[in-house]
């Protein structure tokens, strides 16, 4: 179970995470909509554990995913994957797999470098691929190792639907596993049909949750439009 205990993360008086508490059970799917500034990409970066939150704590089984030890049962897809210039978008993924899971899982890359259809990019330079070949390859790397938590930024941006698809459907298996899945994106549609409970932000707090498939389109035009 993840527990995101009164995280607070401002950059300046008005913007940035002014404090978020929020329970998600295994094998549920939470996601965090709204416009650009809200704090969605904050909030998931502090979950992840790579940035630190001004105050409060976010525990991933009763432990602190600050903690590298815990961070090896995450897989995170940031909103931006940058890389350096030479590597190709395989050597990336073995890359990972040698260094979090000391060289398991490449059979199951190659598996979803076919999945993805991404067997004419993937050894290409990754800097050189569209945005949705990027995309997928960072749904890749966090499905990686079956972990515990994945959290997806903005992750249908460029994706073409076989792909949006192939996305869907992992989340799906990962859920089944007792995973929890936490999402940002702009998508209602996607949001709509991968999520259990839909967190609306709003100044950098908790607006509005939504449980299930209700009107995500009329709830987001009466909160920002």
């Amino acid at each position: 179970m993840l527990e995101i205990q009164n995280v607070k993360k401002l950059y300046t008086s008005t913007t940035g995470v002014k404090e978020i508490s929020l329970l998600c059970k295994e094998g549920e799917t939470v996601a965090f909509i709204g416009p650009n500034g809200v704090g969605k990409s904050t909030i998931l970066k502090i979950v992840s554990g790579i940035l630190k939150a001004d105050e409060g704590t976010v525990l991933l089984n009763g432990k602190d995913t600050a903690w590298f030890g815990t961070r090896q049962n995450i897989g995170y897809m940031p909103e931006h994957l940058n890389v350096g210039k030479k590597i190709s978008a395989k050597e990336l993924l073995y890359l990972i797999s040698d260094y979090k899971y000391k060289g398991k899982y490449k059979e199951k890359i190659d598996e979803s470098i076919k999945n993805y259809a991404l067997e004419n990019q993937c050894n290409k330079p990754f800097c050189k691929l569209s945005m949705g070949s990027k995309k997928k390859v960072g749904s890749i790397i966090a499905f990686m190792g079956n972990p515990e938590l994945i959290i997806l930024d903005e992750p249908t941006n460029g994706v073409d639907t076989a792909g949006i698809i192939c996305m869907k459907r992992d989340i799906t298996e990962a859920k089944n596993r007792g995973c929890s899945v936490i999402v940002s994106s702009h998508i209602l549609d996607f949001i709509g049909s991968i999520a259990d409970r839909s967190i609306f932000l709003k100044n950098g707090q908790i607006e509005h949750i939504v449980k299930g498939k209700e009107n995500l389109e009329e709830i987001y035009t009466t909160l920002y439009l």
